[in-house]
């Protein structure tokens, strides 16, 4: 697996690059015996590394998957991902948000997707929201579109420790 996920990391770079830049990794100067990093992330689309899992997933799915559109669950940066990339691939998404979510995330999943995401609060937890996503993705035949559990999301969240390998 650890093999496999390096490879698709590696492929990821072109696709997720076609979306967004690389991040710049920037050094802090906090006079301590050891030096410190951080990645500008909040430079990118979504000011949060979660857009690249869902670009990379869904930049790879057929024309007939992208015609169907996409279910998400989320209670934030993956969501303003999947909107990022739908609204990037003319394609439709489903965000099943638990009703805790705050109206900052909300409004960010709608300002990133516009009128090709739709937001559906459901449930009191993730797990909630997240089970009623996979269930009317698998009903009615929508790619669902797993925040972490998913060999192409998480190729495409690998690209920020890529880059910070790459800097060094």
């Amino acid at each position: 697996m650890k093999d496999q996920l390096i490879r698709e990391i590696l492929l990821a770079r072109q696709r997720v690059y076609s979306l967004a830049s690389a991040t710049p990794l920037q050094s802090l100067d906090l006079q301590l015996d050891f030096e410190c990093f951080i990645k500008r992330e909040d430079l990118s689309p979504i000011n949060a590394y979660k857009w690249r899992g869902a670009y990379n997933c869904m930049v790879q799915l057929s024309k007939k998957e992208l015609k169907k559109g996409e279910i998400t669950a989320s209670a934030g940066n993956h969501a303003q991902g999947v909107a990022l990339s739908a609204k990037k691939l003319g394609t439709h998404a489903r965000v099943y948000m638990p009703l805790s979510t705050p109206k900052m995330k909300q409004q960010a999943v709608k300002r990133l997707g516009g009128d090709q995401v739709e937001i559906v609060m459901l449930g009191d937890s993730y797990d909630e929201a997240s089970s009623e996503a996979k269930r009317v993705s698998a009903a009615e035949g929508v790619s669902y579109i797993h925040a972490y559990d998913d060999l192409q999301v998480m190729a495409g969240q690998g690209t920020i420790a890529d880059e910070i390998a790459m800097s060094g």
